[in-house]
């Protein structure tokens, strides 16, 4: 193995978590510069500049692989999917 080598699993891609109810939601940036929020963040803890559409349920999160991120640039929006368990 050398640095940063990536081995795949030998059974294929690793499964997304299991379980929990999921939602897609519409997160729009209504601020003067870009956000990023980050695969463990609760949309609870979510910056006043970030509008979302449907109103996610209390304790819900981005679906990510962990250590990942989603940009939104000034004015945009983006569709995320959100999970709660």
């Amino acid at each position: 193995m050398r640095p940063g080598e990536v081995i795949p699993a030998p059974d294929g891609p690793v499964p997304r978590l299991e379980g929990g109810e999921r939602a897609t939601v519409e997160l729009t940036n209504r601020g003067r510069l870009p956000a990023q929020v980050g695969a463990y963040m609760r949309f609870d803890r979510l910056s006043a500049e970030l509008e979302c559409r449907p109103e996610p349920r209390p304790g819900a999160r981005l679906l990510l692989p962990a250590g990942t991120s989603v940009r939104i640039e000034p004015g945009r929006t983006v569709e995320v999917e959100a999970v709660w368990s």
